[in-house]
């Protein structure tokens, strides 16, 4: 189990490492948080394939220790 936050980002075209075993690997990892982030059309390589979209993950949540950008998020005031 990690004790720290954990985000992942998966071209969904990764022919390197498969996108349904980063996914598997993510739903078995045990973390105190952890973010899972599909980038659509993207390879191996995210943060250049998609620079604005990593970018804004970058800032909006790795940077704020949040995972409201990630797959499955709920909205920002979701539930409130």
């Amino acid at each position: 189990s990690l004790e720290l936050p954990v985000y992942f980002f998966a071209g969904e075209n990764d022919l390197t490492c498969c996108y349904a075993v980063q996914r598997d690997y993510f739903d078995r990892l045990s973390a105190s948080e952890k973010g899972f982030y599909t980038f659509a059309g993207c390879a191996h390589s995210p943060l250049f394939e998609s620079p604005a979209q990593a970018l804004r993950i970058l800032r909006e949540d790795v940077l704020t220790g949040r995972f409201s950008l990630a797959d499955g998020a709920e909205p920002e005031g979701a539930g409130a």
